[in-house]
C-alpha cells in the first residue's frame, strides 16, 4: 500500500526491516511448513533482530523479541503455530471481568468462570433451535398421527412466516393462521394446547443418588407464588421475634438467619426468584432485597438448571425477511426505555424530524407558552424516541445543542413527562408521598445529628437548584441551571418545592449527566431513599475525588451503592425504631 511512495527503498533501512518482519510474520502463520523453511525462518528472525538492534540503537529490545528466537523450536515439537494461536481468547477478556464482578463469588472463582463460559457457548451453539424444539415435540405430542413432513411444516409457518421465537409467542397464535396446514379439529386442538401454557420448558433437577428426573413447568407461574408467599415466621430465631415485637433493630446475625429462612422458603416454590419478586417480598427495601438477591445466588452456584435462560434469535438467509430483532441499547441504571429501537405506528425517521421542526416553529412563535397546545404534548410524546436518539448521539451534544433542537423539553411539564417513560417512575407522585410519610421524621433525625458538627459543602458546577427568597425555606420560586445557564427559567412557576426537587433529580436521567463526585451521596439518598430507583450499580464513575480534610485529590473508594447511603439508612432505621 505504501512502498511506492518509499524514496530509494533499498538503501532505506526502515523499509527494508519491514519487508524482513513481513517475511518472518508469513511463515509463522503459513498453516503449513516444510523443515527447511523452519531453518530459514530462524535465519530470518536472526537477521530482524540484528537488523533492529542497528537500525534502533536507543531502543532496546523488548521481551516479545526474544520469543521470536523461540518459534523455530515451537514449530518442530508442534507444527504451524497459527494452529495454536490464542489471540481469539482476548475477546473474552471483558466477558469473564464482567463475570467475576457480577458474581459476588470468593470462592474457586476460576471453576466458576469456566462453568458459565462452556455454558453461554453451548447455549450460543443450540440458538433459536432449542427452543424450536420443544414446540415441535408439543405438536407431536397433541397430534401423534401428523407425518413429519407435516410437522415440520407447522414449525416452519410458525418461525418463518407467523415470527414465533420461543413458547410464550405460542398463545398469541389464532386459528386463521394455520388453518391452510391442518384440518379444523386439529387446528382447534393445538389451539387449546399453546394458550393452556404447557409448551414452555422450565427444568427443575435434584441431585441425588438415585437417577434424576426432569419436569417440564410453565414459566407463567413463575411468579404467582409471589402473591399468596407467607415469611415462615416460626423458623426465625425468638430473639429476632422480641426485636421486631420491641421495634428494634434486629441483631447482624439474626437478619443474616432470617434471609435464609426466606431464601430456602422461597426456593421451594422457584428456584431462581427474579429481582421483581424480590422486591416484592423485600418490601422495596434495598439491602434487604441485595441480601435476598445475594443468597440465591450463592446457593444456586451448582445448579445450573435453574438459572433463567432466553432464546437467542438466529440469522435467516431470506433477503425478503426483517432483520432479527437486537435487544435495545441501556443505561442499566433504573432505566428501562433508554434508546428505544422500534418506530411508533406510521412513523419514521423522516416524519419524526418534521414533527420536531413543528415544535420548533411553535416554539419559535409563541416560546413557552406553547407547552400549553395539546398538539405539542402529542408530539412530544411520538417523538420520545428521536429525542433519545438526539440525547444519545456521540459526540454528546450540549444543553444547548439540545435547547435548539428540543426546546419544550426544558419544559418542567415535559422533563418530568420524559422522565416517567425513560424509568416508568412517576417521580413527583413517589417523592410527594415519600416526603409526606419521611418528611417530619428525617428533620427529627438531622436535628439529633447537629451536636456532631456541621460541614460547608461544595456545591456541585451542574446541575444545580437555584431558589428565589431570602432562605431555602421560604423560597417559593425556582430555577435550574446546567452547563453554568439557565434552562429552566422561574416562568412558569415550578408549583412547589417538591417538583423542583423532580426536575433537578430528572435532569441527571434525561440528559444521561454522571453525578457529580461532590454531591454523589446526597443525590443517591434522594434516588434510593426517597425515589426508590435502586439499580446495581452507581450513577458516579469518577476515580478520585478531594478529599476534605487533606484539602488535596485522593483516590475515591468505588462500591455499587455509596457506603455513606447505606449507613444513613441503617441509622435512620434504627432512629425510627428509637422514636
Amino acid at each position: 500500500m505504501i512502498g511506492d511512495r518509499i524514496k530509494n527503498p533499498l538503501e532505506n533501512d526502515v523499509w527494508q526491516l519491514c519487508l524482513r518482519l513481513r517475511e518472518v510474520v508469513d511463515l509463522i502463520c503459513a498453516p503449513k511448513i516444510h523443515t527447511n523453511q523452519v531453518a530459514y525462518l530462524q535465519m530470518l528472525i536472526e537477521e530482524y533482530l540484528e537488523m533492529r538492534s542497528k537500525t534502533f540503537p536507543g531502543e532496546s529490545l523488548k521481551p516479545k523479541h526474544h520469543y521470536l528466537v523461540h518459534y523455530p523450536e515451537l514449530i518442530l515439537h508442534f507444527g504451524p503455530l497459527i494452529r495454536l494461536w490464542t489471540l481469539r481468547f482476548e475477546s473474552k477478556n471483558s466477558y469473564f471481568k464482567q463475570c467475576a464482578r457480577k458474581l459476588h463469588n470468593f470462592k474457586n472463582l476460576c471453576s466458576t468462570l469456566a462453568e458459565r463460559h462452556q455454558l453461554l457457548q453451548a447455549y450460543l451453539y443450540a440458538g433459536k433451535d432449542y427452543m424450536m424444539d420443544f414446540i415441535e415435540h408439543a405438536i407431536q405430542s397433541v397430534l401423534p398421527q401428523l407425518d413429519r413432513e407435516k410437522v415440520e411444516a407447522v414449525v416452519h409457518e410458525l418461525e418463518t412466516n407467523l415470527g414465533v421465537e420461543g413458547p410464550d409467542d405460542l398463545q398469541l397464535i389464532k386459528e386463521e393462521d394455520i388453518r391452510h396446514l391442518l384440518s379444523p379439529v386439529q387446528c382447534r386442538r393445538l389451539i387449546n394446547y399453546f394458550k393452556s401454557g404447557n409448551t414452555a420448558p422450565s427444568l427443575s433437577t435434584s441431585f441425588s443418588d438415585e437417577p434424576s428426573t426432569t419436569q417440564f413447568t410453565s414459566p407463567r407461574g413463575r411468579s404467582n407464588w409471589v402473591d399468596s408467599f407467607q415469611v415462615p415466621w416460626d423458623k426465625m430465631r425468638p430473639s429476632l421475634k422480641r426485636a421486631i415485637d420491641a421495634c428494634n433493630r434486629p441483631e447482624p446475625g439474626d437478619r443474616r438467619h432470617m434471609v435464609h429462612v426466606i431464601v430456602d422458603s422461597m426456593r421451594e416454590n422457584c428456584l431462581n426468584p427474579t429481582r421483581k419478586d424480590w422486591e416484592t417480598i423485600g418490601c422495596g427495601y434495598f439491602t434487604l432485597l441485595q441480601q435476598l438477591k445475594t443468597r440465591v445466588e450463592y446457593v444456586n452456584r451448582d445448579n445450573t438448571l435453574s438459572r433463567l435462560r432466553k432464546p437467542r434469535r438466529s440469522q435467516t438467509s431470506d433477503d425478503d425477511q426483517p432483520p432479527p430483532a437486537k435487544c435495545a441499547k441501556i443505561d442499566s441504571y433504573g432505566c428501562i426505555n433508554w434508546q428505544p429501537q422500534e418506530y411508533p405506528e406510521g412513523e419514521t425517521s423522516s416524519s419524526l424530524e418534521e414533527k420536531r421542526k413543528e415544535m420548533v416553529d411553535f416554539f419559535t412563535q409563541e416560546g413557552l407558552r406553547a407547552a400549553k397546545r395539546g398538539r405539542v404534548k402529542e408530539l412530544m410524546a411520538i417523538a420520545y424516541l428521536k429525542q433519545r436518539e438526539d440525547i444519545n448521539a456521540d459526540p454528546t451534544p450540549s444543553i444547548q445543542d439540545i435547547s435548539k433542537q428540543w426546546p419544550f423539553l426544558l419544559s418542567w411539564k415535559f422533563l418530568l413527562s420524559h422522565f416517567t417513560t425513560l424509568t416508568g417512575v412517576d417521580l413527583y407522585t413517589r417523592l410527594k408521598e415519600d416526603l409526606d410519610k419521611k418528611g417530619k421524621r428525617l428533620l427529627e433525625f438531622f436535628r439529633c445529628q447537629l451536636d456532631q458538627g456541621e460541614e460547608q459543602l461544595v456545591l456541585p458546577s451542574t446541575p444545580r437548584l437555584i431558589a428565589l427568597g431570602d432562605t431555602m425555606w421560604s423560597a417559593n420560586r425556582w430555577m435550574l441551571s446546567i452547563e453554568g445557564r439557565v434552562v429552566i427559567p422561574h416562568l412558569p412557576p415550578m408549583p412547589d418545592f417538591v417538583t423542583a426537587l423532580a426536575v433537578l433529580f430528572a435532569s441527571f436521567y434525561v440528559f444521561n449527566i454522571e453525578y457529580q463526585v461532590e454531591a454523589v451521596t446526597t443525590l443517591e439518598f434522594v434516588q434510593r431513599f426517597l425515589a426508590r430507583i435502586n439499580p446495581d450499580s452507581s450513577k458516579c464513575t469518577a476515580k478520585v475525588q478531594r478529599s476534605r480534610k487533606a484539602g488535596r485529590t485522593v483516590k475515591r473508594k468505588t462500591s455499587d451503592m455509596s457506603l455513606r447511603v447505606i449507613s444513613f439508612m441503617n441509622a435512620f432505621s434504627a432512629f425510627d425504631c428509637t422514636s
